[in-house]
């Protein structure tokens, strides 16, 4: 499971990943990338699509209700060369401290690039918000 170091230099992980194309040209939307489940010993126990929005991660999974998990509730999360990997906060609805694991399914560089945008920025805002708890 190893990926739950988070980026820090502002680049994508997996190096330089022949570019399949555009997600909404391969029937995906822009934010929705396709993703495997993988458990403790990396053996795939689901497959579906992760959504990545500004305030969420939501797995959209065939005939299961989306799970959603808001990104203030997450502990933190990372990215290596096939895998992101999240752990969930106390108030997310899968519970306190779960770990998930997604391979990446055929993610294009600019899939990465977005994902790691979004969830850059919701970091640097929990930063700032730890900081001024601290200062005040």
């Amino acid at each position: 499971m190893g990926c739950l170091v988070s980026k820090t230099d502002g680049s994508p992980s997996g190096g330089d990943k022949a570019d399949s194309g555009s997600l909404a040209q391969q029937g995906h939307a822009e934010n929705r990338f396709p993703v495997r489940n993988l458990d403790s010993q990396d053996r795939v126990v689901g497959e579906g699509e992760l959504e990545i929005t500004e305030t969420d991660l939501v797995l959209h999974a065939p005939g299961a209700e989306p799970i959603r998990w808001p990104l203030q509730f997450l502990r933190r999360y990372g990215f290596d060369e096939s895998m992101f990997s999240f752990e969930s906060g106390r108030r997310c609805p899968t519970g306190e401290g779960e770990v998930f694991v997604f391979e990446q399914v055929g993610w294009t560089r600019a899939g990465e690039e977005y994902a790691l945008h979004v969830l850059s920025g919701w970091a640097a805002v929990q930063t700032y918000r730890n900081i001024s708890a601290t200062v005040d």
